[in-house]
């Protein structure tokens, strides 16, 4: 007979053990979680934790099996704020000084940020979208200037233009751009400025 089953409350035994496996991956720095948002997924996690695992399994497949889910939970908020465009990704970090115990369980090595691939997940899905509304000639202008890196010869060529009308051509493209993000109030959340979000 095994201690759990012997406790009056195994799972309350159960997170006095684990809790600390819980939190070291919820409170991972790269995550940039505020504390009141830590304690929330704490507490979805054991949740998770409940109906995804019985105390009786052995401890290493339940250390696995916290991990994942705790991950798991971690990027679905990463990806939650990102769409709420509640976290910034910069292009550059200073690199994080080694620690004493180099994130033996952490959730992945220190050079790779979580945030990252989410947010450029979710900016390309809403720059299809933006661009799917400007019609066909813009999404060609401004992909092959911006995406492609093209001159405006090069696109002129390209898209069988007259090269002196590329570059206003580019310029009215954008502006409906602007005008479409303005109006559209999923766009203008998304699409604010660097500024806003550096503030």
């Amino acid at each position: 007979m095994n201690a759990f089953s012997t406790a009056p409350d195994p799972w309350r035994q159960f997170f006095r053990d684990y809790d600390g496996l819980i939190f070291f991956v919820v409170r991972w720095p790269k995550w940039r979680f505020a504390q009141p948002v830590q304690e929330d997924l704490g507490q979805r996690i054991r949740e998770d934790v409940v109906k995804a695992v019985t105390p009786d399994q052995p401890a290493a497949l339940i250390k696995t099996l916290i991990r994942r889910i705790a991950v798991r939970r971690c990027i679905d908020e990463v990806r939650r704020q990102v769409s709420e465009r509640a976290v910034l990704v910069p292009l550059f970090e200073k690199p994080e000084e080694d620690q004493a115990d180099p994130l033996r369980d952490a959730p992945a090595g220190k050079e790779w940020d979580p945030r990252r691939p989410i947010l450029l997940a979710e900016t390309s899905e809403m720059l299809s979208k933006l661009l799917g509304q400007l019609g066909a000639l813009c999404q060609q202008v401004i992909q092959s200037f911006y995406r492609d890196d093209l001159a405006y010869e090069e696109i002129a060529a390209k898209l069988a233009l007259p090269a002196s009308t590329v570059g206003v051509r580019l310029f009215r493209c954008l502006e409906k751009a602007r005008r479409l993000i303005r109006m559209n109030a999923v766009f203008r959340n998304f699409f604010r400025s660097a500024s806003d979000l550096l503030e």
